[in-house]
């Protein structure tokens, strides 16, 4: 199904395979969430076509995950939308982006139609969450996300305990990829060693993700995914 959705970035999808293969058989602590992976790379490389691929194959559906468009929370208190939301605020009775109803629809879908992969089969459920465009959000609702991924759960305005111990959290990203390429382009003379180029730019990525987000936020991703251009 990889290779239907998405014919190159052959790194980048065997590395995502072999890491989830790994997290949903592991045998360490359960609390927290499957996998947390970070795909980088340019505009339309295909960061979210494999996240479809991935869907359809465990699903059936490649539209088969939850998709959080980052840029949609570029403020403070947009944050609230996405678990709860005080009571005096105006959007208060309005259902949040994550339900436990909502993050286990997909899994429950294609278990009912006989289309679960046999790989997620024993788990009670399985779910994949993507953060399109981390960067954009707003740094209160990156640090809102640090319990979904350190504790596996979320405590909704509605007082449900909404469950992420069995997701596949992706979020990506392109918010360095001007510094990268400017690197790059300064460095396509033909006497230019390839180990410096690569070595320049990982400096630049290493640098501007700290820039952008906190270490615990950093500490958090099992794997970085580099998409080549």
């Amino acid at each position: 199904s990889f290779d239907t959705h998405l014919v190159s970035q052959q790194k980048a999808k065997e590395t995502l395979s072999q890491a989830i293969l790994d997290s949903i058989l592991r045998l360490d602590d359960p609390k927290w969430p499957l996998g947390v992976f970070f795909f980088h790379g340019p505009t339309g490389v295909g960061k979210t076509e494999i996240v479809k691929a991935l869907a359809e194959t465990i699903f059936w559906d490649a539209g088969g995950f939850i998709k959080v468009n980052c840029e949609n929370f570029s403020e403070s208190h947009t944050g609230s939308n996405l678990f709860w939301a005080p009571k005096w605020y105006i959007w208060y009775d309005q259902e949040p982006v994550f339900t436990n109803k909502k993050v286990t629809l997909a899994y429950d879908t294609a278990k009912k139609i006989g289309k679960l992969h046999p790989m997620v089969s024993r788990l009670p459920w399985f779910n994949i969450l993507l953060f399109d465009e981390i960067e954009k959000a707003h740094p209160d609702v990156t640090q809102q996300l640090l319990a979904l991924l350190d504790e596996g759960k979320i405590t909704t305005s509605k007082w449900e305990v909404v469950n992420f111990q069995n997701s596949i959290i992706i979020f990506t990203s392109n918010v360095w990829q001007e510094k990268i390429t400017h690197e790059k382009n300064k460095n396509v003379l033909w006497f230019s060693p390839t180990w410096v180029q690569s070595w320049d730019v990982n400096k630049i990525f290493q640098s501007s993700l700290k820039e952008r987000f906190k270490p615990e936020f950093i500490g958090r991703v099992h794997s970085f995914i580099e998409f080549e251009e």
